[in-house]
């Protein structure tokens, strides 16, 4: 068979990433990538983005105040 229960977990795909990027004209390019790599595409982009940006303390008190209520760290306890 090539498969046994102890091999099953290293054979089995558990999610699956794809990075798309649009295009001028419309054009969808989407691709398959690894956590790892998504990562340092994010970060890239995240680079990328911060060019021009303005760094004032009133942007980054907004900023926080967003991160705060919709960031991944914003998430509420059940209530009873």
């Amino acid at each position: 068979m090539g498969v046994l229960p102890k091999n099953v977990a290293s054979q089995t795909t558990t999610e699956y990433i794809f990075k798309a990027h649009i295009g001028k004209g419309g054009s969808v390019q989407t691709t398959s990538v690894n956590t790892k790599q998504l990562h340092d595409i994010e970060r890239a982009e995240a680079k990328e983005c911060k060019k021009g940006m303005a760094d004032s303390p009133e942007d980054e008190a907004i900023r926080a105040q967003f991160e705060g209520e919709y960031g991944d760290g914003a998430v509420e306890a059940e209530k009873k």
